[in-house]
């Protein structure tokens, strides 16, 4: 995984390892909150030019990932 923090938006990518995928990038963005990390990211193997510009998936092959911090367990 690399990330790049200077970028606007920030971005994101990633090498597949599951077999049919194995070795394809999926590149994205991301933004970090103070309980919340969202990513953007491609299908495996698509193109960079590809990469998310924003959150909005309408009309993408493009994945949205929210995790988000529990507290006070």
């Amino acid at each position: 995984m690399t990330v790049d923090p200077k970028k606007t938006p920030k971005t994101i990518e990633t090498r597949t390892r599951p077999a049919a995928q194995k070795g394809k990038k999926q590149y994205g963005i991301y933004k970090l909150g103070r309980d919340k990390f969202t990513v953007n990211m491609t299908r495996p193997g698509a193109a960079e030019a590809d990469r998310p510009k924003d959150f909005a998936t309408k009309d993408t092959t493009n994945v949205v990932f929210v995790f988000e911090r529990v507290t006070g367990r």
